[in-house]
C-alpha cells in the first residue's frame, strides 16, 4: 500500500471519530445551554456540571470515586455516540448503512470503510445497529476494529503476518521518541 493511500485511510477513520466527536459536541453544548437562549452562560455551566456530579455520585458522599468518575464518562461517552448514530441515520431506521456512515468520507477511503462496515456488521445484514456502532466507536479511533483495519490493508478481513509486522511510515518532521535524544522542543547536542 502506498503512502497516500495509508494516509487516506487514516483520515478517513479520524474523520468517522471526529464526525462523532463533533456532533456530540453540538448536543453536549445544548446540554449547557439551560434557557435555550443560543448562550452558555457560566451560571449554566456550573448548574449542569453539578447536576451531572450529583447524578454521578451514586453513594451521596459528595465526592466521586474513580469507579462513580468512570461511570460518568462512560454514561457521556455513550451519550455523545447515540447522538452521532442519530444525525448519520438520515433515513431514520435505527440502523445505518455504508451510505450514511460514509457520507463525508474522503475520495478514495470507500474499500477501507467498507472493510470497517463489514467488521463492524456483526449480523451481516448491511447495516449497522446501534449497538454495532457503539461497539465500533466506543474506543474511537484506537477499538479493535479500527486498529485491525489499519493493518488489514488487502481488506480481507484478516491480517496476514506481513500486513501485521509491516512498518507504518513515519511522518516527516516528526520529532521525539526513543533514541533520539533530547528533550521534547530542547535542541538535539
Amino acid at each position: 500500500m502506498n503512502k497516500k493511500n495509508m494516509v487516506s485511510f487514516m483520515i478517513a477513520g479520524s474523520l468517522l471519530a471526529v464526525s462523532a466527536h463533533a456532533f456530540a459536541n453540538d448536543d453536549r453544548m445544548s446540554a449547557f445551554d439551560t434557557d435555550g437562549d443560543g448562550t452558555v452562560t457560566e451560571a449554566e455551566v456550573l448548574a449542569v456540571k453539578t447536576e451531572y456530579f450529583t447524578n454521578a455520585d451514586a453513594d451521596s458522599s459528595g465526592y466521586l470515586s474513580l469507579a462513580e468518575f468512570e461511570n460518568l464518562k462512560n454514561s457521556q461517552q455513550e451519550t455523545r455516540i447515540e447522538t452521532a448514530f442519530a444525525a448519520l441515520d438520515t433515513d431514520i431506521s435505527s440502523t445505518l448503512t455504508l451510505d450514511e456512515m460514509s457520507v463525508d468520507a474522503p475520495e478514495g477511503t470507500g474499500d477501507f470503510l467498507a472493510n470497517i462496515f463489514a467488521l463492524a456488521d456483526n449480523t451481516a445484514d448491511s447495516a449497522l445497529s446501534i449497538a454495532e456502532f457503539t461497539h465500533l466507536q466506543k474506543k474511537g479511533n484506537d477499538s479493535g476494529i479500527w486498529k485491525f483495519a489499519s493493518l488489514d490493508t488487502d481488506f480481507d478481513q484478516q491480517v496476514s503476518l506481513e500486513e501485521f509486522t509491516a512498518q507504518p511510515a513515519k511522518a516527516k518532521g516528526s520529532r521525539g521518541g526513543k533514541g533520539r535524544g533530547g528533550k521534547r522542543g530542547q535542541p538535539q547536542r
